[in-house]
């Protein structure tokens, strides 16, 4: 009976930890923006002649409000895009989400989920090195969100740092 017991409960724990990768409930809106002003760069320490930087993380957003610079393009998803989005962030994946980098995280870009008025879920993307900073969501398959924002009509580079310079 304990195995049984036990059975079940395990059982019970996988389901609810994959109830955690589907998506999340809806938000009221979902909002990409596209901005040339550098938000993330800051000097952390000097070590000789090298700078060392520091990116904050959640760069889009900051204590739970979106960062006050200048944005060159908003644009407020429709249903159907955010539906097209969430597919393509939420598809499982067949490789283990590493890539390989650049190590300058310069974003440009930055997509947010609203609930009630407030941000509940962002991502900060840098499409020069791969990398992105994001809060209540998984690793993001790059290609195929640079792939998005063309459609949909965001300026985004015709395609993304793939190898590392030799």
């Amino acid at each position: 009976m304990k195995t049984l017991f036990s059975i079940i409960c395990i059982s019970a724990i996988h389901v609810s930890l994959a109830q955690t990768q589907k998506t999340p409930s809806p938000a009221d809106s979902v909002v990409v923006y596209f901005f040339k002003q550098s938000i993330v760069m800051k000097e952390v320490e000097q070590e000789g002649d090298s700078v060392v930087f520091m990116p904050p993380i959640g760069a889009i957003v900051k204590d739970g409000k979106l960062s006050p610079i200048t944005f060159d393009q908003v644009r407020r998803l429709t249903k159907k895009e955010v539906k097209e989005l969430e597919r393509i962030i939420y598809a499982k994946r067949n490789d283990d989400g590493v890539t390989e980098v650049a190590f300058c995280f310069e974003p440009h870009h930055g997509i947010v989920w609203y609930s009630q008025g407030e941000p509940s879920r962002w991502s900060t993307i840098c499409f020069e090195c791969n990398q992105h900073e994001s809060f209540a969501l998984p690793h993001l398959n790059l290609e195929d969100i640079v792939a998005f924002f063309h459609r949909i009509g965001v300026r985004a580079p015709k395609r993304i740092f793939s190898e590392m310079a030799d």
